[in-house]
């Protein structure tokens, strides 16, 4: 029988041209994206692993890249486009066979890929329309459109910024972005705007520009609107910022990581159709939940990283390991926290101790 790691070696190398697309820009930031990242991450860690710790076998495509330069090619220069789009088909379609023969091989094998793209895995059928991808491969998608949801983060960086005192801020709510039908998804930008120009006044702030991370730092509050998804990179932003977002979202939330994070003391969600009601949630709220709320972020921002995102879905999921956070802060100890400590547990040596599968095993720091 074929290996695990015989086959993840012959996919890195069938896979190859597929990661030869310039990383994209959006946003004012150029990547590299959470797609690159877990790519070199996986590199970089995967000759470490035993063999009889893989799990499931990686796809590593950059599907975001080749989504986007498809995108831009088409306006620039179709017929290249059309060359380019041949031999992304032909090679997608190569993968997908050698796929095909080692699913009948073995039963047990899974696939895995991390898609950042707002389609998510819907992302396959725009790129490659007609060809049929199996059905046990699992999505991790930042866009919540797959099996796995993962935070839609951009320049994570931001996660070393230090958050304002709340006597320092000198708005209430803000937003910082764009008002306009077309980043407006279902009118919910000028919705929220209206509402709380009229309900905040003065301590509102709406600003579009170059120095939005200082004016949302200044805010304590930052409406965080659903964008071509059912989530934003505004939303991450925020808690890097350490400025309470208030999340609005369709349906239902998309709240990655929920096993470890307690996202009710951390963000305020609201649905679309409730905007109305975000004005009473904020006046409601006493100045102790805000600094309650405040120190959450501090303390949770750092899961919100590259770094350990790319390892929970590494560990989590190729090694079944699972995270869990130890040592949660209160406001009355008035400590400094800058980073959660993250207990990792392998599947092999859990312990069934009340009703809870934990162990004794190290804990590793973010």
């Amino acid at each position: 029988m074929t290996s695990l790691k015989e086959i993840q070696n012959e996919l890195i190398e069938k896979t190859k041209f597929l990661r030869t697309f310039p990383v994209h820009t959006y946003g004012g930031f150029s990547g590299p994206w959470l797609e690159n990242h877990y790519f070199n991450y996986f590199i970089s860690m995967y000759n470490k692993v035993p063999e009889k710790e893989l799990k499931m076998v990686y796809l590593p495509i950059m599907w975001t890249d080749i989504w986007v330069y498809f995108y831009y090619e088409q306006r620039r220069n179709p017929k290249n486009l059309q060359i380019i789009g041949q031999q992304v088909y032909e090679r997608m379609k190569e993968i997908l066979e050698y796929i095909s023969k080692y699913e009948k091989e073995r039963e047990d094998l899974k696939f895995y890929t991390v898609i950042q793209h707002d389609q998510g895995k819907f992302t396959f059928t725009t790129v490659f329309k007609d060809l049929i991808f199996p059905e046990n491969l699992l999505t991790f998608t930042q866009s919540g459109i797959g099996e796995i949801p993962l935070p839609l983060i951009k320049d994570d960086t931001l996660a070393e910024t230090i958050g304002l005192r709340i006597e320092d801020r000198k708005y209430r709510v803000s937003f910082c972005g764009r008002i306009d039908e077309e980043n407006d998804q279902g009118g919910i930008r000028r919705r929220m705007d209206k509402m709380a120009r009229i309900l905040f006044g003065e301590e509102y702030l709406q600003y579009q520009g170059d120095d939005w991370k200082e004016k949302m730092k200044e805010s304590v509050f930052s409406l965080c609107p659903r964008g071509a998804c059912n989530t934003s990179f505004r939303l991450y932003e925020a808690i890097h910022l350490e400025t309470i977002p208030i999340y609005i979202y369709s349906d239902m939330p998309i709240l990655p990581f929920n096993k470890i994070i307690p996202w009710n003391l951390i963000i305020i969600c609201v649905e679309e159709k409730e905007i109305n009601k975000i004005g009473e949630i904020i006046k409601n709220m006493s100045d102790r939940e805000i600094e309650e709320r405040l120190l959450m972020l501090k303390f949770y921002k750092r899961i919100f990283t590259y770094e350990f995102i790319c390892s929970f879905i590494f560990n989590h999921f190729v090694q079944r390991i699972e995270f869990k956070v130890e040592e949660k802060p209160k406001v009355e100890d008035e400590i400094k926290v800058s980073e959660p400590k993250i207990k990792v547990i392998k599947e092999d040596e859990k312990k069934e101790i009340g009703g809870e599968r934990i162990n004794d095993d190290e804990i590793i720091e973010y």
